[in-house]
């Protein structure tokens, strides 16, 4: 295991020194007049280009990558080593090892969870990530073009082949899909497994792109050190790595790089050939349109702004400029041929994506002030400090910014090319932040890191001529910045709780291995049943699941790879390639049929024509069928029937299968990934205060399931918590279960549940038995209470934008036989360890043992028990004369009523023997509250409640 983490922490500074040696001796040949530091800066991310462009045409001609990127490899090395052999190009080691030290110490500061957790390292588990692996699977064994295998895809026998609706049709950019796959050929490792290594490549590219853009001269030199060592230390520019934005990442290394080579003052005496030069800017321009297309504009509106500058100060463009770019234009036209329509539809899907896109909800952090400090890596993105930090950090960002922003408007006019970059680009970030975009300037926020670090650099040096003075200030921006950087990286680790992670300890736990050894253990060609709602979490499993027959009873997760073509409502593009449309419809025609549209009824007296519609399997498991399903630490469903196990997954036999519940996304009632904001109903799994070690979910009013093989008499176990609200929203919900009939969990209070429906029947639908929980309480968003400069803008915009109603510990259906077996404690005194006790019953107890305004517990009773004993004390808040209430109800019968008031209590009852359960309920007649310290409203702190004898 050490041999392999070793193995993957290097397998990035051989991608870099790969491309490296291809990108140096390719410049070495062309000889566009830079000088040598620069070309070594620029030399990985065009070995990058010279291993891209040629897996894209061998690809498009209809070879599997598997089949060529070997020979393509010693091809390239072997030629480039020609190349040096007879160039002999001098490279500048004494100026470059500055550099290279830097790109080492940026290697370490984002890559270092490599060391710990090898070719398992998943990071943030992005839903990106997954959907980049499968398409490289498919161009790792299929030609680009290569129709899909019609069996292998109506039974989900490689999940891969779904990704020819995306680069075929879709007409969706391919080019990180591809050099994934090339990676993955060459290693022989599934591409999940060497993405991370590979974007950890590409990171060291942008850094050394941007290197090379800030060095335009030797002047320059230092300053562009700096810069490096300044990005280096981004935590946003991290945050882009680590979250897997993998084109993201490679595109902007691309559009740094085409900046240099075109953003030139091209004077009446720059000689050089036109030829090599255009050959040079070509493949450059083709790897951006390929891998990252989105930027171009970026590009050619810095080329154009740049030019205007040049023509105002007196630059005219000569005959050789003009060739130059005649040539370049025709190179592009005649070796792309009919994939600019690809270009071109793409771009145009992604503009009106990005103007009319109203997904603030998802990432809106960058419509708040502080976002101006997030940009800098001056706090964590989505964490607010305590103030006054946090105020301080959004002035101080403010400043930077203004600063950035004037200072590139003076460097412009000095014909610096990065200035021009970064104010392209800011003044389209503007135009977004005044539309109010928040994913695309979250996007942009991490476009905008290489170009403002540059600006702001330059301006330091030219500002600051005393060395200790500007050392110390770039100490301060690396230090701040760092502290962010940290926690990010931290964050990749992956655990439960930590922010962004879609799939939570997948590191840790090795999964992608897990999920290698299960599937190799299931004969192929069986059928399999991948229970999980988790999008992201179905993919890793597809992954390796070639060869079997899977389905997804949760939703249809890949229907929007192709649904546009059994709707006939694709893009007008597309219809320039009428034979790939007819296909497409053929294909969707016959898989469509895995699913059928079915609708669960509901009983709700105030909603008495409400259906839930959802998709169902259209065929029905085979006795052979196996269930993969998700382990109890991994989800909130099924903790009553799972074991306990260090295991993520447990396979099971349908016919061993009983009363498993299998969470189905409906119309009422989704999934959070993708899902639409009012009707989602399950949130990813996040990390439990009381329960650290266990994980809970935030739940929303509808939730449909699906039950394996349920018993004649079921019962649903619902524990809840309300513990972790904001002010009012503590109440416990009213929830109901529903089958045939539409039945209530008798919850009552605030705080924090655990019970039991009474028997529950289970509704049949196209022969499969189905239930429904309903919350039924109406949502509302948690409003932002602000402070400081958090008060200039963006008040009305939620930063938590879920409708969670309660977090859910555990959902399971357990038979009525089993809820008879167990046996209830006979007290509680230890909070919140008692409180977790799968047997107990109980509702209105906050974990910490605070009573809300009505609560219950079922306790049992030994034949030498025959008092109750209830102690506790009700605090002293602000009141000394506070009093309550206590009415006290065994098994339904008042027994007594007592006023209590400030201070310790202890209540003992005579009872009769009861020895299975026994239901005490607690009401009291007021609460108080701690108000802005602690916003629950309680009556009393409980020390004990039992049977004594």
């Amino acid at each position: 295991m050490e041999k392999l983490s070793i193995a993957a922490f290097i397998l990035p500074i051989i991608i870099f020194l790969f491309w490296m040696v291809i990108g140096y001796a390719f410049l070495s040949l062309v000889r566009t007049q830079r000088h040598l530091l620069q070309n070594a800066l620029l030399s990985p991310t065009i070995g990058m280009v010279i291993t891209l462009l040629p897996t894209f045409w061998l690809s498009r001609i209809g070879l599997p990558v598997s089949q060529f990127a070997l020979l393509e490899t010693i091809f390239l090395l072997g030629f480039s080593f020609l190349l040096l052999f007879k160039t002999k190009p001098y490279f500048p080691l004494r100026y470059y090892l500055p550099f290279g030290v830097v790109l080492l110490g940026a290697f370490l500061l984002t890559g270092s969870p490599l060391l710990r957790y090898g070719f398992n390292w998943i990071s943030y588990s992005n839903d990106d990530m997954t959907n980049y692996c499968l398409s490289a699977l498919r161009l790792l064994h299929h030609g680009y073009n290569e129709t899909p295998n019609l069996l292998a895809l109506k039974y989900n026998q490689d999940i891969s082949l779904y990704y020819w609706f995306m680069t075929v049709p879709r007409m969706i950019r391919p080019g990180a899909d591809l050099l994934l796959a090339f990676c993955s050929a060459i290693t022989h490792l599934m591409p999940i497994k060497i993405f991370m290594p590979l974007i950890m490549a590409l990171h060291l590219c942008l850094i050394s792109a941007a290197g090379a853009l800030v060095c335009q001269s030797k002047r320059f030199r230092n300053i562009a050190l700096t810069t490096m060592i300044v990005l280096a230390f981004s935590a946003v520019n991290t945050l882009g790595t680590i979250y897997q934005l993998i084109a993201q990442v490679g595109g902007i290394a691309l559009l740094l790089s085409s900046s240099t080579i075109l953003l030139q003052t091209y004077t009446q005496h720059y000689r050089y050939n036109i030829i090599k030069q255009s050959s040079l800017i070509s493949l450059l321009i083709m790897a951006l349109l390929i891998f990252y297309p989105e930027v171009a504009g970026f590009l050619f509106i810095s080329i154009l702004l740049f030019l205007s500058i040049l023509f105002f100060q007196g630059w005219r463009p000569n005959k050789q400029f003009v060739l130059t770019t005649l040539f370049s234009i025709c190179i592009c036209l005649f070796a792309l041929n009919q994939y600019w329509i690809n270009i071109i539809s793409f771009i145009h899907t992604q503009v009106l994506e990005g103007i009319m896109s109203n997904t603030n909800y998802i990432f809106p952090y960058f419509l708040f002030p502080n976002g101006l400090a997030d940009i800098w890596g001056l706090q964590v993105i989505a964490l607010l400090p305590s103030e006054p930090w946090l105020s301080r950090s959004i002035f101080c960002g403010g400043i930077l910014l203004i600063i950035t922003f004037l200072s590139a408007i003076y460097q412009m006019i000095k014909n610096i090319p990065i200035a021009t970059v970064f104010f392209v680009m800011f003044i389209i970030t503007l135009y977004f932040f005044i539309q109010h975009v928040g994913f695309t300037l979250f996007k942009l926020a991490m476009y905008l890191q290489p170009a403002l670090i540059g600006v702001l650099v330059i301006f330091i040096y030219w500002l600051i001529p005393k060395n200790s003075v500007r050392i110390l200030v770039i100490v301060l921006l690396c230090y701040y910045s760092w502290k962010s950087q940290k926690e990010y990286v931290a964050f990749s680790h992956g655990q439960l709780g930590q922010l962004y992670v879609a799939v939570t300890n997948a590191s840790m736990t090795h999964m992608s291995d897990e999920l290698e050894e299960i599937m190799h253990s299931i004969p192929n060609h069986t059928p399999v049943i991948i229970a999980t709602p988790n999008i992201v979490l179905a993919k890793l499993i597809s992954l390796s699941a070639t060869n079997k027959f899977i389905s997804f009873p949760s939703n249809n997760f890949f229907w929007g790879y192709y649904y546009m073509f059994s709707k006939k409502n694709y893009s007008s593009f597309s219809q320039w390639f009428p034979q790939t449309e007819k296909t497409a419809e053929y294909l969707v025609k016959k898989i469509s049929t895995q699913y059928m549209d079915a609708y669960f009824y509901l009983h709700n007296p105030d909603k008495p024509f409400i259906t839930d519609a959802f998709l169902t399997l259209a065929n029905h498991p085979s006795p052979n069928t196996v269930i993969l399903l998700s382990s109890a630490n991994r989800n909130i469903f099924n903790r009553s029937q799972l074991p306990e196990t260090d295991k993520n997954f447990l396979v099971i036999p349908w016919k061993k299968a009983a009363n498993l519940l299998l969470f189905v996304s409906s119309s009422l009632g989704e999934e959070y990934y993708g899902g639409r904001e009012k009707n989602i109903s399950l949130y990813n799994l996040e990390k439990d205060y009381f329960y650290p070690k266990k994980g809970l979910a935030g739940i929303g009013q509808y939730l449909l399931f699906s039950v394996i093989n349920p018993s004649d008499k079921i019962r649903a176990v619902l524990q809840i918590t309300n513990s972790f609200g904001s002010r009012n929203t503590y109440y416990l919900p009213n929830a109901m279960i529903e089958g045939t009939k539409r039945k209530s969990f008798q919850i009552i209070g605030s705080g924090s549940a655990r019970v039991f429906s009474p028997v529950i029947k289970s509704q049949q639908i196209n022969h499969a038995p189905y239930l429904l929980i309903d919350l039924g309480k109406s949502i509302k968003l948690t409003p932002n209470v602000y402070t400081g400069l958090m008060n200039l803008y963006g008040k009305r915009i939620p930063r938590d934008n879920r409708y969670i109603i309660t977090y859910a510990r555990n959902i399971s259906v357990i038979s009525d036989e089993e809820y008879q077996k167990m046996k209830a404690p006979s007290h509680i005194e230890h909070f919140p360890a008692d409180l977790s006790n799968p047997n107990l019953e109980y509702s209105g107890i906050f974990e910490d043992g605070w009573l809300s305004n009505a609560s219950f517990v079922v306790l049992a009773q030994t034949e030498k028990q025959n008092k109750l004993l209830i102690q506790g004390n009700v605090p002293l808040i602000k009141d000394n004369h506070f009093t309550t209430e206590l009415t006290i109800y065994l098994n339904g019968k008042k027994i007594m009523n007592k006023v209590l008031t400030v201070g310790k209590f202890m209540i003992k009852i005579p009872t009769d023997k009861n020895p299975t359960r026994n239901k005490i309920e607690l009401h009291f007649s007021k609460t108080q509250s701690y108000g802005s310290v602690d916003y629950r409203d309680f009556a009393a702190k409980v020390d004990y409640i039992g049977f004594i004898s």
